[in-house]
């Protein structure tokens, strides 16, 4: 029967902040601001902040559309924008003996080359959209272009075992995702029952 029994202890402090601020009930803003400072980073680089905006319009209200128009319910326009950092597991920055499973009271080395200049990943999303509604909400379209885009991932590097280990921590890569969403719904049929 063997036993492993293994500790982990991680730490994040965090400052955030909240704003929200509205003109004549048809254009609203809203404004978040965080910064996190993580143990499992390297001292350098261990705070990241990330912030986010959100911002619409109800144009019907804004330019009196419903007056106009009593069919149309609700048009509004809103653009998003986030930026959203990440940290990692603990204990990736330095090389420390680990038990070892083998025999009771001996030690093992990592597999795995650590980074002692570890930076937290970055996320940063931007999105542009339409939301409207009509005859009394029976009928709605909604359409959303999005963007995101990660970089300074944290990955384990494949690496010759020739080196002394089978992998290496490092931050890369730049994955983007985008897109268009578009949506309709509707209450085509409305009867008393």
């Amino acid at each position: 029967l063997t036993v492993v029994n293994d500790l982990y202890q991680k730490q994040i402090n965090s400052l955030y902040g909240f704003a929200s601020l509205s003109y004549k009930n048809f254009a609203f803003l809203e404004v978040t601001a965080r910064n996190d400072w993580s143990s499992t980073l390297a001292p350098q680089h261990n705070s990241y902040f990330y912030p986010s905006v959100n911002a619409s319009v109800l144009l019907d209200k804004a330019f009196n559309i419903g007056r106009a128009a009593r069919w149309i319910d609700m048009i509004k326009v809103f653009a998003d924008w986030a930026n959203v950092g990440n940290d990692t597991d603990p204990y990736k920055l330095m090389s420390t003996y680990n038990n070892s499973t083998y025999f009771t009271g001996s030690y093992s080395i990592p597999t795995i080359t650590l980074n002692d200049a570890l930076r937290p990943e970055n996320t940063e999303s931007l999105e542009l959209g339409l939301e409207t509604s009509f005859f009394k909400n029976r009928l709605g379209i909604n359409a959303t272009v999005y963007q995101t885009n990660t970089t300074d991932q944290i990955i384990n590097l494949p690496q010759d075992w020739a080196s002394g280990a089978g992998a290496t921590v490092i931050n890369a890569g730049c994955v983007r995702n985008s897109g268009v969403e578009l949506t309709l719904h509707g209450t085509p049929v409305d009867t008393k029952n």
